[in-house]
């Protein structure tokens, strides 16, 4: 006797009976009044050919976990767009696939019987390839907050999502540069959504 999962995950029932499931809860983390930076306008990186990012810093924002049982929290941030410059030919990633590496940004240790300290936190720079004369971005994330409890054959699930998005732009002309951004704030939801992704992108080079 198993349970299958929606994600094709198995697990074998030894025996029956009644049991009890604690499933990790997850929310926005609130110490200062948001639990975001600010949505914030482009700046220009002169080193090397011109690029655009995020004013003040990468996206950055912190959720919060409160679990019965010890393990560990991560990410796994999912992208899909497309970029380019006067440099670089347009690239497009189709339909979501992971950002970089899974996890994202590594694992966070969560504590039992209560909310995580310090919050789990996530951050993320996009910035534009460069460009003599024009680059461009325009990108959709969907990070996965995951949760695996300590434990040989633990498996993560999924448990709050982020939604988010910016678009970059530069455009020289006449000797001077007008960028472009928006970056929205990001969005959150409690959520027992499993990711899926064809393949994993690595940046700078978009390499799947």
């Amino acid at each position: 006797m198993g349970l299958t999962f929606s994600n094709g995950q198995y697990v074998a029932i030894a025996a029956k009976g009644l049991f009890s499931m604690f499933r990790p809860q997850a929310e926005t983390y609130v110490p200062d009044n948001t639990w975001y930076l600010s949505p914030r306008g482009g700046v220009l990186d002169t080193n090397g050919y011109e690029s655009v990012q995020l004013e003040n810093g990468p996206m950055l924002y912190k959720l919060g976990i409160y679990s019965v049982f010890q393990g560990q929290a991560d990410f796994v941030q999912l992208i899909t767009g497309d970029l380019g410059s006067d440099i670089w030919p347009p690239f497009t990633i189709t339909g979501y696939q992971a950002d970089t590496s899974v996890p994202y940004n590594g694992t966070t240790a969560v504590k039992p019987d209560g909310w995580s300290a310090e919050g789990i936190t996530f951050q993320d720079g996009p910035t534009t390839e460069g460009g003599s004369s024009s680059a461009y971005l325009d990108f959709t994330f969907k990070d996965y907050l995951r949760f695996t409890p300590d434990g040989a054959g633990s498996i993560p699930i999924t448990i709050g999502l982020v939604n988010w998005s910016v678009q970059l732009s530069e455009v020289k002309s006449g000797g001077i540069w007008t960028i472009g951004c928006v970056c929205p704030a990001p969005i959150f939801s409690e959520s027992s959504e499993f990711p899926s992704w064809a393949l994993t992108y690595t940046f700078p080079y978009l390499n799947p």
